[in-house]
């Protein structure tokens, strides 16, 4: 994995498609999607090795944070609001759960 931001912007193919795999993505789960954001698209994000997949669950109110491991993606956290939490690959960083999820209605 890098270490730190990229140097530069990836760069499209001749069809215009970016084809190089992020370590990080981030899925905010819907009634409509959570079944394809847990199943195709988990098993798509893992053969391509994207390192850490994240799960926002905005009715639960929490994150989990699974990592890339040669026989299936692990479950490295859960966490849910009221907590504090540092999370891979950002664990340099300690935030609020509360402050990823904001109640509707709020502004």
């Amino acid at each position: 994995m890098a270490e730190g931001p990229p140097s530069e912007v990836p760069t499209p193919d001749a069809r215009g498609v970016v084809v190089e795999v992020p370590d990080w993505i981030c899925e905010v789960l819907s009634p409509s999607t959570a079944d394809v954001d847990t199943g195709r698209k988990r098993e798509a994000y893992h053969r391509a090795g994207v390192a850490f997949y994240w799960l926002a669950d905005p009715e639960r109110r929490s994150l989990t944070v699974l990592r890339w491991m040669d026989e299936g993606y692990v479950i490295a956290a859960v966490v849910a609001a009221g907590e504090r939490a540092r999370l891979a690959p950002f664990d340099v960083i300690e935030f609020d759960v509360d402050d990823v999820f904001v109640d509707e209605g709020a502004g």
